[in-house]
Protein backbone atom coordinates (compact mmCIF):
# COMPACT_ATOMS: atom_id res chain seq x y z
CA UNK A 1 0.00 0.00 0.00
CA UNK A 2 1.83 3.33 -1.04
CA UNK A 3 2.64 5.77 2.28
CA UNK A 4 0.46 8.24 1.77
CA UNK A 5 -2.53 5.89 1.08
CA UNK A 6 -1.47 4.61 4.66
CA UNK A 7 -1.44 8.11 5.95
CA UNK A 8 -4.91 8.71 4.53
CA UNK A 9 -7.12 5.43 5.79
CA UNK A 10 -7.49 6.60 9.31
CA UNK A 11 -9.10 9.64 8.08
CA UNK A 12 -11.24 7.39 5.82
CA UNK A 13 -12.07 5.38 8.61
CA UNK A 14 -13.00 8.18 10.73
CA UNK A 15 -15.13 9.52 8.37
CA UNK A 16 -17.19 5.94 7.57
CA UNK A 17 -17.96 5.46 11.32
CA UNK A 18 -19.25 8.92 11.44
CA UNK A 19 -21.52 8.53 8.34
CA UNK A 20 -23.11 5.20 10.00
CA UNK A 21 -23.67 7.04 13.06
CA UNK A 22 -25.50 9.58 11.34
CA UNK A 23 -28.83 9.43 13.12
CA UNK A 24 -27.74 9.24 16.58
CA UNK A 25 -25.30 12.28 15.88
CA UNK A 26 -27.98 14.13 14.62
CA UNK A 27 -30.24 13.62 18.07
CA UNK A 28 -27.13 14.73 20.04
CA UNK A 29 -26.78 17.68 18.33
CA UNK A 30 -30.35 18.72 18.84
CA UNK A 31 -30.48 17.71 22.55
CA UNK A 32 -27.56 19.73 22.31
CA UNK A 33 -29.29 22.70 20.99
CA UNK A 34 -31.56 22.45 23.64
CA UNK A 35 -29.52 21.82 26.56
CA UNK A 36 -27.43 25.49 25.76
CA UNK A 37 -30.59 26.80 25.32
CA UNK A 38 -32.12 25.92 28.59
CA UNK A 39 -28.84 26.83 30.08
CA UNK A 40 -28.06 30.39 28.49
CA UNK A 41 -32.08 30.42 29.65
CA UNK A 42 -31.65 29.58 33.26
CA UNK A 43 -28.36 31.51 33.89
CA UNK A 44 -30.00 34.59 32.54
CA UNK A 45 -32.84 34.06 34.59
CA UNK A 46 -31.56 33.04 37.83
CA UNK A 47 -28.81 36.37 37.71
CA UNK A 48 -31.72 38.19 36.62
CA UNK A 49 -33.96 37.06 39.72
CA UNK A 50 -31.03 37.52 41.96
CA UNK A 51 -30.76 40.99 41.33
CA UNK A 52 -33.89 42.40 40.75
CA UNK A 53 -36.64 39.95 41.73
CA UNK A 54 -37.52 41.67 44.83
CA UNK A 55 -37.39 44.90 43.64
CA UNK A 56 -39.63 44.63 40.36
CA UNK A 57 -41.94 42.78 42.37
CA UNK A 58 -42.18 45.88 44.65
CA UNK A 59 -42.34 48.17 42.06
CA UNK A 60 -45.11 46.35 39.80
CA UNK A 61 -47.00 46.41 42.73
CA UNK A 62 -46.87 49.96 44.03
CA UNK A 63 -46.74 51.30 40.29
CA UNK A 64 -48.89 48.62 38.03
CA UNK A 65 -46.35 49.00 35.83
CA UNK A 66 -44.63 46.48 34.06
CA UNK A 67 -40.86 47.33 33.51
CA UNK A 68 -37.64 47.25 35.38
CA UNK A 69 -36.89 49.17 38.72
CA UNK A 70 -33.68 49.11 39.90
CA UNK A 71 -32.93 50.06 43.27
CA UNK A 72 -31.42 53.60 44.29
CA UNK A 73 -29.14 53.53 47.54
CA UNK A 74 -28.52 56.80 49.67
CA UNK A 75 -25.36 58.31 50.33
CA UNK A 76 -24.58 61.89 51.61
CA UNK A 77 -27.08 64.00 52.38
CA UNK A 78 -26.31 67.82 51.49
CA UNK A 79 -28.41 71.00 52.24
CA UNK A 80 -29.56 71.34 48.77
CA UNK A 81 -30.78 67.43 48.02
CA UNK A 82 -29.61 64.44 48.55
CA UNK A 83 -26.83 62.76 46.34
CA UNK A 84 -27.97 58.82 45.36
CA UNK A 85 -25.88 56.40 43.12
CA UNK A 86 -28.00 54.60 40.56
CA UNK A 87 -27.24 51.36 38.42
CA UNK A 88 -28.52 52.50 34.93
CA UNK A 89 -28.09 49.61 32.19
CA UNK A 90 -27.72 50.45 28.55
CA UNK A 91 -30.46 52.01 27.16
CA UNK A 92 -30.16 49.74 23.77
CA UNK A 93 -31.15 46.50 24.66
CA UNK A 94 -28.81 44.52 22.98
CA UNK A 95 -25.38 46.34 24.50
CA UNK A 96 -27.11 45.68 28.05
CA UNK A 97 -24.39 43.38 28.96
CA UNK A 98 -20.91 45.71 28.18
CA UNK A 99 -23.28 48.07 30.74
CA UNK A 100 -23.86 45.58 33.16
CA UNK A 101 -20.00 44.55 32.35
CA UNK A 102 -18.84 47.78 32.87
CA UNK A 103 -21.30 48.49 35.69
CA UNK A 104 -22.24 51.84 34.49
CA UNK A 105 -23.56 53.98 37.46
CA UNK A 106 -24.73 57.85 37.65
CA UNK A 107 -24.97 60.07 40.68
CA UNK A 108 -28.52 61.45 40.74
CA UNK A 109 -29.61 64.22 43.09
CA UNK A 110 -33.47 64.42 44.53
CA UNK A 111 -34.81 66.83 46.66
CA UNK A 112 -37.27 66.36 49.86
CA UNK A 113 -35.86 62.59 50.30
CA UNK A 114 -35.65 61.00 53.46
CA UNK A 115 -32.85 58.23 53.44
CA UNK A 116 -34.34 57.03 56.58
CA UNK A 117 -38.13 55.94 55.51
CA UNK A 118 -37.95 56.47 51.56
CA UNK A 119 -36.92 54.71 48.71
CA UNK A 120 -36.15 55.47 45.02
CA UNK A 121 -36.99 53.43 41.84
CA UNK A 122 -36.13 54.11 38.45
CA UNK A 123 -38.65 52.55 35.54
CA UNK A 124 -35.82 52.06 32.94
CA UNK A 125 -38.80 51.74 30.79
CA UNK A 126 -40.38 54.87 30.94
CA UNK A 127 -37.31 56.45 32.00
CA UNK A 128 -39.22 57.91 35.48
CA UNK A 129 -37.99 57.99 39.10
CA UNK A 130 -40.61 57.01 41.57
CA UNK A 131 -40.23 58.04 45.41
CA UNK A 132 -41.32 55.35 47.56
CA UNK A 133 -42.39 56.28 51.53
CA UNK A 134 -42.67 53.23 53.90
CA UNK A 135 -44.50 55.58 56.33
CA UNK A 136 -47.48 56.13 54.13
CA UNK A 137 -49.62 53.57 53.32
CA UNK A 138 -52.22 53.86 50.48
CA UNK A 139 -54.84 52.38 48.18
CA UNK A 140 -53.84 48.95 46.30
CA UNK A 141 -55.07 50.02 42.63
CA UNK A 142 -57.34 47.76 41.44
CA UNK A 143 -58.78 46.31 44.74
CA UNK A 144 -62.04 47.73 46.75
CA UNK A 145 -61.56 48.31 50.56
CA UNK A 146 -65.28 48.45 51.29
CA UNK A 147 -66.88 49.66 54.68
CA UNK A 148 -70.91 49.33 56.07
CA UNK A 149 -71.63 52.46 56.98
CA UNK A 150 -74.91 52.36 59.29
CA UNK A 151 -76.50 55.43 59.81
CA UNK A 152 -76.57 55.54 63.46
CA UNK A 153 -72.99 55.42 63.93
CA UNK A 154 -73.31 60.06 62.91
CA UNK A 155 -69.87 61.74 62.60
CA UNK A 156 -68.67 59.00 63.69
CA UNK A 157 -66.44 58.28 60.78
CA UNK A 158 -63.21 60.37 61.82
CA UNK A 159 -62.15 57.10 63.29
CA UNK A 160 -61.86 55.99 59.69
CA UNK A 161 -58.63 55.71 57.65
CA UNK A 162 -59.91 57.29 54.79
CA UNK A 163 -56.45 56.80 53.10
CA UNK A 164 -57.04 53.18 53.12
CA UNK A 165 -60.52 52.87 51.67
CA UNK A 166 -62.45 53.01 48.45
CA UNK A 167 -65.89 52.60 48.73
CA UNK A 168 -68.70 53.61 51.86
CA UNK A 169 -71.87 51.85 51.73
CA UNK A 170 -74.29 54.22 53.35
CA UNK A 171 -76.63 51.79 55.17
CA UNK A 172 -79.36 52.36 54.92
CA UNK A 173 -82.90 53.27 52.64
CA UNK A 174 -85.05 50.85 53.97
CA UNK A 175 -87.80 50.33 51.55
CA UNK A 176 -91.28 50.52 52.11
CA UNK A 177 -92.83 47.55 49.53
CA UNK A 178 -96.44 48.95 49.56
CA UNK A 179 -95.00 53.01 48.54
CA UNK A 180 -91.61 52.96 47.14
CA UNK A 181 -90.35 55.64 50.16
CA UNK A 182 -88.16 54.87 53.50
CA UNK A 183 -88.96 53.13 55.93
CA UNK A 184 -86.92 55.40 58.18
CA UNK A 185 -86.75 58.63 56.97
CA UNK A 186 -84.31 59.18 59.67
CA UNK A 187 -81.78 57.71 57.92
CA UNK A 188 -82.16 59.49 54.62
CA UNK A 189 -82.19 63.06 56.73
CA UNK A 190 -78.82 61.79 57.61
CA UNK A 191 -77.29 60.99 54.15
CA UNK A 192 -78.47 64.42 53.44
CA UNK A 193 -76.94 66.05 56.25
CA UNK A 194 -73.95 64.05 57.14
CA UNK A 195 -70.33 65.63 56.14
CA UNK A 196 -69.13 62.11 55.33
CA UNK A 197 -69.97 62.06 51.83
CA UNK A 198 -68.45 65.67 51.28
CA UNK A 199 -64.86 64.19 53.08
CA UNK A 200 -65.36 60.91 51.12
CA UNK A 201 -65.31 62.95 47.86
CA UNK A 202 -62.26 64.39 48.95
CA UNK A 203 -60.32 61.40 49.32
CA UNK A 204 -61.55 60.17 46.00
CA UNK A 205 -63.50 57.69 47.53
CA UNK A 206 -67.26 56.39 46.11
CA UNK A 207 -70.35 56.71 48.32
CA UNK A 208 -73.34 54.04 47.57
CA UNK A 209 -76.33 54.58 49.39
CA UNK A 210 -77.86 50.82 50.01
CA UNK A 211 -81.12 50.59 49.69
CA UNK A 212 -82.63 47.17 52.04
CA UNK A 213 -85.15 44.95 51.61
CA UNK A 214 -85.48 41.89 54.06
CA UNK A 215 -88.49 41.03 53.82
CA UNK A 216 -90.06 37.73 51.49
CA UNK A 217 -93.41 39.33 52.08
CA UNK A 218 -92.73 42.63 51.02
CA UNK A 219 -90.08 41.92 48.41
CA UNK A 220 -93.04 40.10 47.13
CA UNK A 221 -95.71 42.93 47.43
CA UNK A 222 -92.76 45.55 46.43
CA UNK A 223 -91.95 43.37 43.20
CA UNK A 224 -95.93 43.29 42.18
CA UNK A 225 -96.17 46.63 42.82
CA UNK A 226 -95.24 49.11 39.47
CA UNK A 227 -95.99 52.08 41.09
CA UNK A 228 -93.67 51.05 44.36
CA UNK A 229 -91.24 50.79 42.11
CA UNK A 230 -90.82 53.54 40.16
CA UNK A 231 -91.67 55.90 43.09
CA UNK A 232 -88.65 54.56 44.87
CA UNK A 233 -86.37 54.66 41.74
CA UNK A 234 -87.27 58.55 41.24
CA UNK A 235 -86.53 58.79 45.27
CA UNK A 236 -83.45 57.15 45.38
CA UNK A 237 -81.16 58.60 42.68
CA UNK A 238 -82.91 61.45 42.94
CA UNK A 239 -81.23 61.37 47.27
CA UNK A 240 -78.22 60.22 45.60
CA UNK A 241 -77.76 62.97 42.97
CA UNK A 242 -78.53 64.93 45.95
CA UNK A 243 -75.61 64.57 47.98
CA UNK A 244 -73.24 63.92 44.78
CA UNK A 245 -73.07 60.48 46.10
CA UNK A 246 -71.51 58.17 43.36
CA UNK A 247 -74.07 55.36 43.44
CA UNK A 248 -76.84 52.85 44.90
CA UNK A 249 -76.30 48.91 46.33
CA UNK A 250 -79.66 47.19 46.16
CA UNK A 251 -79.83 44.75 49.14
CA UNK A 252 -82.39 42.36 48.67
CA UNK A 253 -83.18 38.98 50.43
CA UNK A 254 -84.88 36.58 50.09
CA UNK A 255 -86.37 36.72 46.62
CA UNK A 256 -89.39 34.86 45.99
CA UNK A 257 -89.21 31.91 43.95
CA UNK A 258 -91.84 32.77 41.62
CA UNK A 259 -90.93 36.59 41.25
CA UNK A 260 -86.93 36.48 39.87
CA UNK A 261 -88.28 37.89 36.91
CA UNK A 262 -90.16 40.47 38.42
CA UNK A 263 -86.67 41.09 40.21
CA UNK A 264 -84.42 41.35 37.23
CA UNK A 265 -87.14 43.99 35.41
CA UNK A 266 -86.56 46.30 38.50
CA UNK A 267 -82.85 45.84 38.87
CA UNK A 268 -82.75 46.57 34.62
CA UNK A 269 -85.58 49.91 35.07
CA UNK A 270 -83.08 51.26 37.93
CA UNK A 271 -79.89 50.56 35.82
CA UNK A 272 -81.70 52.59 32.94
CA UNK A 273 -82.94 55.51 35.21
CA UNK A 274 -78.90 55.78 36.87
CA UNK A 275 -78.00 56.00 33.34
CA UNK A 276 -79.89 58.84 32.94
CA UNK A 277 -79.05 60.58 35.79
CA UNK A 278 -74.71 60.38 35.15
CA UNK A 279 -72.28 58.14 36.15
CA UNK A 280 -73.19 56.24 38.84
CA UNK A 281 -72.34 52.93 39.99
CA UNK A 282 -74.83 50.18 40.40
CA UNK A 283 -73.93 47.19 43.38
CA UNK A 284 -76.04 44.07 43.88
CA UNK A 285 -75.93 42.37 47.22
CA UNK A 286 -76.13 38.50 46.51
CA UNK A 287 -76.59 35.20 49.01
CA UNK A 288 -73.00 32.64 49.39
CA UNK A 289 -75.21 30.09 48.76
CA UNK A 290 -75.73 30.88 44.95
CA UNK A 291 -79.75 31.58 45.27
CA UNK A 292 -80.58 30.88 41.62
CA UNK A 293 -83.56 33.61 41.89
CA UNK A 294 -80.81 36.32 41.42
CA UNK A 295 -80.77 35.94 38.21
CA UNK A 296 -77.04 36.91 37.45
CA UNK A 297 -75.82 35.96 34.47
CA UNK A 298 -79.07 38.28 32.73
CA UNK A 299 -77.77 41.17 35.48
CA UNK A 300 -73.96 40.99 34.91
CA UNK A 301 -73.65 43.48 32.40
CA UNK A 302 -75.77 46.36 33.94
CA UNK A 303 -74.27 45.72 37.57
CA UNK A 304 -70.90 47.24 38.54
CA UNK A 305 -70.04 44.77 41.01
CA UNK A 306 -71.22 42.12 42.73
CA UNK A 307 -71.07 42.19 47.02
CA UNK A 308 -71.11 38.70 48.17
CA UNK A 309 -72.72 38.32 51.66
CA UNK A 310 -73.74 34.93 53.53
CA UNK A 311 -77.11 34.95 55.37
CA UNK A 312 -76.50 31.72 57.63
CA UNK A 313 -80.16 32.47 59.44
CA UNK A 314 -81.61 31.70 56.35
CA UNK A 315 -80.21 28.45 56.15
CA UNK A 316 -79.87 27.35 59.49
CA UNK A 317 -82.69 26.05 60.92
CA UNK A 318 -81.86 26.42 64.39
CA UNK A 319 -82.10 22.39 64.88
CA UNK A 320 -79.75 20.77 67.40
CA UNK A 321 -77.91 19.08 63.62
CA UNK A 322 -76.36 22.33 62.13
CA UNK A 323 -72.51 22.00 61.68
CA UNK A 324 -70.55 24.86 63.13
CA UNK A 325 -69.11 27.46 61.32
CA UNK A 326 -67.67 31.06 60.99
CA UNK A 327 -70.00 33.90 59.51
CA UNK A 328 -68.40 33.36 56.49
CA UNK A 329 -65.64 30.75 56.30
CA UNK A 330 -63.01 30.88 53.73
CA UNK A 331 -63.07 27.20 52.41
CA UNK A 332 -65.88 24.82 52.65
CA UNK A 333 -64.66 22.93 55.46
CA UNK A 334 -65.41 19.07 56.90
CA UNK A 335 -68.79 21.04 57.17
CA UNK A 336 -69.35 21.07 53.13
CA UNK A 337 -70.62 25.23 54.23
CA UNK A 338 -70.97 27.88 52.18
CA UNK A 339 -67.69 30.00 52.09
CA UNK A 340 -66.10 32.73 49.95
CA UNK A 341 -63.93 30.03 47.60
CA UNK A 342 -67.83 27.69 46.97
CA UNK A 343 -69.50 31.82 45.87
CA UNK A 344 -66.50 32.97 43.84
CA UNK A 345 -66.78 29.24 41.69
CA UNK A 346 -70.80 29.67 42.19
CA UNK A 347 -70.29 32.66 40.29
CA UNK A 348 -67.36 32.40 38.25
CA UNK A 349 -69.64 29.76 36.14
CA UNK A 350 -72.49 31.97 35.80
CA UNK A 351 -70.27 34.35 33.78
CA UNK A 352 -69.08 36.50 36.68
CA UNK A 353 -65.80 37.77 36.37
CA UNK A 354 -63.80 37.54 40.18
CA UNK A 355 -62.86 41.14 39.41
CA UNK A 356 -66.10 42.05 40.05
CA UNK A 357 -66.92 40.09 42.77
CA UNK A 358 -66.35 41.88 46.64
CA UNK A 359 -66.82 39.27 49.35
CA UNK A 360 -67.97 40.75 52.91
CA UNK A 361 -66.34 40.14 56.48
CA UNK A 362 -67.99 40.46 59.29
CA UNK A 363 -67.50 42.10 62.66
CA UNK A 364 -69.39 40.11 64.96
CA UNK A 365 -68.72 36.39 66.36
CA UNK A 366 -71.20 33.61 65.70
CA UNK A 367 -72.43 32.38 68.55
CA UNK A 368 -73.22 28.00 68.38
CA UNK A 369 -74.95 26.03 71.24
CA UNK A 370 -72.69 22.49 71.16
CA UNK A 371 -74.85 19.25 70.96
CA UNK A 372 -72.40 16.94 69.74
CA UNK A 373 -68.92 17.70 70.50
CA UNK A 374 -67.83 14.84 68.32
CA UNK A 375 -68.89 15.73 65.25
CA UNK A 376 -68.69 19.21 66.13
CA UNK A 377 -72.60 20.48 65.59
CA UNK A 378 -75.01 22.43 67.45
CA UNK A 379 -77.90 25.05 67.04
CA UNK A 380 -77.13 28.81 66.36
CA UNK A 381 -77.79 30.98 69.24
CA UNK A 382 -77.17 34.69 68.02
CA UNK A 383 -74.77 37.17 66.70
CA UNK A 384 -72.19 38.86 69.48
CA UNK A 385 -71.11 42.43 68.37
CA UNK A 386 -67.17 42.26 67.95
CA UNK A 387 -66.71 44.93 71.41
CA UNK A 388 -68.38 42.21 73.48
CA UNK A 389 -65.51 39.62 71.96
CA UNK A 390 -63.18 41.95 73.99
CA UNK A 391 -64.94 42.07 77.78
CA UNK A 392 -66.07 38.73 77.54
CA UNK A 393 -63.01 36.93 76.44
CA UNK A 394 -60.16 39.37 77.41
CA UNK A 395 -57.06 36.52 76.90
CA UNK A 396 -58.99 35.73 73.66
CA UNK A 397 -55.72 35.61 71.79
CA UNK A 398 -54.08 32.85 74.00
CA UNK A 399 -57.28 31.06 74.40
CA UNK A 400 -58.85 30.85 71.45
CA UNK A 401 -58.06 27.54 68.50
CA UNK A 402 -57.62 28.35 65.07
CA UNK A 403 -59.14 26.72 62.01
CA UNK A 404 -57.10 26.85 58.79
CA UNK A 405 -59.98 25.34 56.43
CA UNK A 406 -62.26 28.03 57.69
CA UNK A 407 -59.41 30.58 58.18
CA UNK A 408 -61.20 31.93 61.81
CA UNK A 409 -61.08 31.22 65.29
CA UNK A 410 -63.22 29.94 67.64
CA UNK A 411 -63.47 29.94 71.78
CA UNK A 412 -65.08 27.72 73.45
CA UNK A 413 -67.06 28.68 76.78
CA UNK A 414 -68.91 25.78 78.27
CA UNK A 415 -71.29 24.54 75.75
CA UNK A 416 -71.09 27.90 73.75
CA UNK A 417 -68.94 28.42 70.48
CA UNK A 418 -67.76 31.64 69.57
CA UNK A 419 -66.53 32.09 66.10
CA UNK A 420 -64.57 35.46 65.55
CA UNK A 421 -62.37 37.11 63.65
CA UNK A 422 -58.35 38.45 64.08
CA UNK A 423 -55.60 39.46 62.05
CA UNK A 424 -54.13 35.48 61.24
CA UNK A 425 -57.47 35.56 59.68
CA UNK A 426 -58.30 38.51 58.24
CA UNK A 427 -54.63 38.30 56.73
CA UNK A 428 -55.79 34.49 55.07
CA UNK A 429 -59.04 35.88 53.31
CA UNK A 430 -57.17 39.59 52.01
CA UNK A 431 -54.19 37.25 50.65
CA UNK A 432 -56.88 34.87 49.15
CA UNK A 433 -59.09 37.56 47.63
CA UNK A 434 -55.72 39.62 45.96
CA UNK A 435 -54.39 36.07 45.21
CA UNK A 436 -57.67 34.92 43.03
CA UNK A 437 -57.78 37.92 41.69
CA UNK A 438 -61.68 39.55 43.30
CA UNK A 439 -62.71 42.62 43.14
CA UNK A 440 -62.00 43.33 46.77
CA UNK A 441 -63.37 42.99 49.96
CA UNK A 442 -66.48 44.72 52.71
CA UNK A 443 -66.27 45.27 56.29
CA UNK A 444 -69.17 45.77 58.27
CA UNK A 445 -69.21 48.94 60.61
CA UNK A 446 -65.41 48.93 61.85
CA UNK A 447 -65.73 52.43 62.63
CA UNK A 448 -64.32 52.39 66.30
CA UNK A 449 -60.49 52.96 65.96
CA UNK A 450 -60.02 51.10 69.35
CA UNK A 451 -62.34 48.01 69.16
CA UNK A 452 -61.88 47.31 65.49
CA UNK A 453 -57.75 47.98 65.80
CA UNK A 454 -57.02 44.06 64.33
CA UNK A 455 -59.39 44.83 61.41
CA UNK A 456 -57.38 48.19 60.46
CA UNK A 457 -53.94 46.65 61.20
CA UNK A 458 -55.09 43.67 58.52
CA UNK A 459 -55.89 46.77 56.04
CA UNK A 460 -52.86 48.72 56.63
CA UNK A 461 -50.28 45.66 56.37
CA UNK A 462 -51.80 43.54 53.64
CA UNK A 463 -54.01 45.12 51.44
CA UNK A 464 -52.65 48.80 51.57
CA UNK A 465 -49.28 49.50 49.87
CA UNK A 466 -46.39 52.19 50.06
CA UNK A 467 -47.03 55.35 48.85
CA UNK A 468 -45.25 55.84 45.17
CA UNK A 469 -44.69 59.29 43.31
CA UNK A 470 -43.11 60.48 40.57
CA UNK A 471 -40.18 62.72 41.03
CA UNK A 472 -37.64 64.58 39.13
CA UNK A 473 -33.93 64.73 39.96
CA UNK A 474 -32.24 68.07 40.55
CA UNK A 475 -28.86 67.23 39.19
CA UNK A 476 -27.16 64.18 37.50
CA UNK A 477 -23.29 63.65 37.39
CA UNK A 478 -22.24 60.76 35.17
CA UNK A 479 -19.49 58.37 36.94
CA UNK A 480 -16.10 57.39 34.73
CA UNK A 481 -17.94 54.14 34.21
CA UNK A 482 -21.06 55.20 33.41
CA UNK A 483 -19.72 57.80 31.14
CA UNK A 484 -17.48 54.79 29.04
CA UNK A 485 -20.14 52.85 28.73
CA UNK A 486 -22.69 55.61 27.30
CA UNK A 487 -19.69 56.23 24.64
CA UNK A 488 -19.36 53.02 23.16
CA UNK A 489 -22.76 53.35 22.25
CA UNK A 490 -22.82 56.77 21.02
CA UNK A 491 -19.79 55.74 18.87
CA UNK A 492 -20.50 52.13 18.47
CA UNK A 493 -19.97 52.42 14.25
CA UNK A 494 -17.06 55.00 14.79
CA UNK A 495 -15.57 51.95 17.22
CA UNK A 496 -16.95 48.98 15.19
CA UNK A 497 -15.04 50.13 12.11
CA UNK A 498 -11.61 50.62 13.66
CA UNK A 499 -11.63 47.72 15.40
CA UNK A 500 -12.24 46.29 11.95
CA UNK A 501 -9.38 47.60 10.89
CA UNK A 502 -6.92 46.67 13.34
CA UNK A 503 -8.05 43.16 12.94
CA UNK A 504 -7.77 43.33 9.60
CA UNK A 505 -4.49 44.59 9.31
CA UNK A 506 -3.17 41.67 11.91
CA UNK A 507 -4.43 39.21 9.21
CA UNK A 508 -2.90 40.68 6.53
CA UNK A 509 0.28 41.12 8.12
CA UNK A 510 0.65 38.12 9.57
CA UNK A 511 0.03 35.95 5.57
CA UNK A 512 2.59 38.94 4.52
CA UNK A 513 5.26 37.71 7.32
CA UNK A 514 4.46 34.04 6.19
CA UNK A 515 6.13 35.02 2.71
CA UNK A 516 9.45 35.26 4.33
CA UNK A 517 11.02 31.57 4.52
CA UNK A 518 12.66 32.50 7.38
CA UNK A 519 9.46 32.54 9.55
CA UNK A 520 8.01 29.74 7.40
CA UNK A 521 11.15 27.64 8.45
CA UNK A 522 10.10 28.65 12.34
CA UNK A 523 6.42 27.95 12.04
CA UNK A 524 6.77 24.58 9.47
CA UNK A 525 10.29 22.76 10.82
CA UNK A 526 8.57 20.70 13.39
CA UNK A 527 5.98 18.16 12.24
CA UNK A 528 3.55 18.88 15.88
CA UNK A 529 3.45 22.49 14.40
CA UNK A 530 2.15 21.17 11.17
CA UNK A 531 -0.53 18.79 12.39
CA UNK A 532 -1.54 21.39 15.07
CA UNK A 533 -2.00 23.82 11.67
CA UNK A 534 -3.83 21.07 9.65
CA UNK A 535 -6.65 20.18 13.47
CA UNK A 536 -6.88 23.78 12.85
CA UNK A 537 -7.90 23.81 9.19
CA UNK A 538 -10.22 20.80 10.00
CA UNK A 539 -11.94 22.10 13.26
CA UNK A 540 -12.41 25.61 11.54
CA UNK A 541 -14.16 24.09 8.51
CA UNK A 542 -15.94 21.58 10.62
CA UNK A 543 -17.72 24.38 12.60
CA UNK A 544 -18.27 26.37 9.62
CA UNK A 545 -20.41 23.97 8.48
CA UNK A 546 -22.11 23.32 11.25
CA UNK A 547 -23.17 26.74 11.96
CA UNK A 548 -24.50 27.49 8.36
CA UNK A 549 -28.11 27.28 8.45
CA UNK A 550 -28.09 26.45 4.80
CA UNK A 551 -27.11 22.90 5.81
CA UNK A 552 -29.61 20.94 8.07
CA UNK A 553 -27.84 17.37 7.77
CA UNK A 554 -24.68 17.70 10.41
CA UNK A 555 -22.74 14.68 8.74
CA UNK A 556 -22.38 16.34 6.03
CA UNK A 557 -20.87 19.18 7.93
CA UNK A 558 -18.49 17.08 9.15
CA UNK A 559 -18.30 14.81 6.12
CA UNK A 560 -16.86 18.06 4.10
CA UNK A 561 -14.89 19.37 6.51
CA UNK A 562 -12.83 15.68 7.14
CA UNK A 563 -12.00 15.79 3.85
CA UNK A 564 -11.12 19.36 3.80
CA UNK A 565 -8.95 18.80 6.16
CA UNK A 566 -7.63 15.70 4.83
CA UNK A 567 -6.70 17.87 1.56
CA UNK A 568 -5.20 20.41 3.75
CA UNK A 569 -2.63 17.34 5.38
CA UNK A 570 -1.69 16.48 2.22
CA UNK A 571 -0.98 20.59 0.27
CA UNK A 572 0.73 21.27 3.86
CA UNK A 573 2.39 17.98 4.11
CA UNK A 574 3.51 17.65 0.64
CA UNK A 575 4.74 21.62 0.19
CA UNK A 576 6.70 21.29 3.43
CA UNK A 577 8.56 17.90 2.59
CA UNK A 578 9.31 19.27 -1.32
CA UNK A 579 10.63 22.77 0.12
CA UNK A 580 12.94 21.30 2.87
CA UNK A 581 14.35 18.72 0.49
CA UNK A 582 15.60 21.49 -1.54
CA UNK A 583 17.53 23.23 1.44
CA UNK A 584 21.03 22.46 1.04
Amino acid sequence: MPKDMKKLLPILLIAFALFTSEKAYAQIKALDKVEKKLYKGVKQISKRKKKNKKLEKTFDKLTGKKGSAKAVTSSDSTQNGVDIIVDHPAPVGQYKDVYTFVNGKKSIRFNNINPETDSVFWNEQTNTYYKIRKDIRVKRPGFKSVIWYPYWQGENFNNINLNLITDILFYSYNIDPYTGLPNEPQAISDWKKTALVDTANTFGIRSLLTATSYSQEGNTAFLLNPYAQETFIDSVVHTVMSKNGAGINIDFHPIPDKHYDAFTGFVLKLAAEMDKAGDLQLYLTVPANGDENFDVSDLNKYVDCFLIVNHPEDDYSYSNNQHISPPFPLHSGKGNVHSMNSALNFYANKGISPNKTIFNVYDYAMVWEMKNRKNFRGSFVEYSPFENMELNFPNRKREAVYDPEYASNYLLSGDKVYWFEDERSLKEKIDWAIDYNTGGLAFWSIVDKRVHEPFWRAISQNIAQDSVVAISPISSKPKFTYTMAHRIVKYEPVITIALMIVFFALIIGAALSLLDWRVQEQFFQKKLYRYVYIFIVLASVTTFFLLNDGIDNGMVALVIGIFLGGVAFFLIHGLTSSHRGKLP
